[in-house]
């Protein structure tokens, strides 16, 4: 299951790349030395962001929670430069992504998660 997850799934939606992934490094394509940026305030998709205090908190915590597990540091953006744009102007829960392909990854520069 959790190799169908990680490339299995992409391949059969139709996608041309196996994984995608944020490059943590501080080289090469998209770098983002270790640290990823989300903003809940609003950006470029959601211009009010995500409306419930709840959500919020709980999207803080998830964060902290990855960081203490991982060591990936999240950071908030109020910016629209933002590296994970967290939304809640559409029903459904669904996420997107845009970024580079590379040796039949998805390098990502930006993901919507709604």
């Amino acid at each position: 299951m959790a190799n169908y997850l990680t490339s299995g799934y992409n391949t059969d939606r139709g996608r041309n790349y196996t994984k995608g992934f944020y490059n943590l490094t501080n080289t090469g394509t998209s770098a983002k030395n270790g640290i990823l940026t989300y903003n809940y305030t609003g950006g470029s998709i959601d211009d009010t962001g995500v409306a419930s205090a709840d959500w919020r908190y709980l999207y803080d915590e998830a964060f902290k929670y990855i960081n203490a597990t991982l060591g990936i540091t999240f950071n908030e953006d109020q910016g629209l430069l933002a590296d994970i744009e967290l939304t809640d102007n559409e029903s459904g829960a669904f996420n997107s992504n845009r970024g580079t392909i590379e040796a039949g990854n998805l390098i990502n520069k930006y993901s919507r998660l709604n």
